[in-house]
């Protein structure tokens, strides 16, 4: 079993994000079938990385190495988000870098991230993705990791939201 670890993103991740991004299946799903200029990648993720922006950004390390992004923020910050502005909940985005889809790390990469990053927040006790539901892989993986269809307010064109809650502390 890979170790799972996230570091906070830099500003010297961006050409990678970038790559990923440039790349299927991120390229479809993530950038809108475009890759992002350097430039969009700075305006778009270094106010998040000096916290102008609240969105956290993680870079997922496998074994110490590079192997993904992943992305929370709250609701409460966020209210055209499909759940709503829920205070008590978090939504989340990922995605692997090119060489690491298909080999069974998402779900596993999901979980670590609920419990070292997402729930580490005491008030938080719900998180949300909304994967496009013609993303199977990223639907299958979400479903892996513990997360449910959750009830769409209409209009609900493109989305499909899926939850999980925090676990029962023991």
């Amino acid at each position: 079993m890979p170790r799972l670890a996230f570091r906070p993103l830099a500003p010297s991740d961006l050409p990678l994000l970038g790559g990923w991004l440039a790349e299927e299946p991120a390229l479809r799903w993530y950038a809108g079938g475009r890759a992002p200029t350097g430039a969009e990648l700075e305006t778009k993720y270094l106010p998040r990385i000096l916290g102008e922006v609240p969105v956290s950004c993680w870079i997922l390390l496998r074994d110490g190495h590079a192997a993904g992004f992943c992305q929370t923020y709250r609701l409460r910050d966020f209210p055209d988000h499909p759940a709503g502005a829920r205070p008590d909940a978090a939504g989340l985005d990922y995605l692997l870098s090119p060489a690491e889809t298909g080999h069974g790390l998402a779900a596993p990469a999901l979980l670590a991230f609920l419990r070292q990053v997402v729930f580490r927040a005491p008030d938080i006790l719900i998180c949300y993705a909304d994967p496009h539901p013609d993303n199977l892989a990223a639907v299958r993986s979400l479903l892996r990791a513990g997360f449910s269809p959750a009830p769409l307010p209409p209009p609900a064109a493109d989305v499909l939201l899926l939850a999980r809650r925090r676990p029962l502390q023991s």
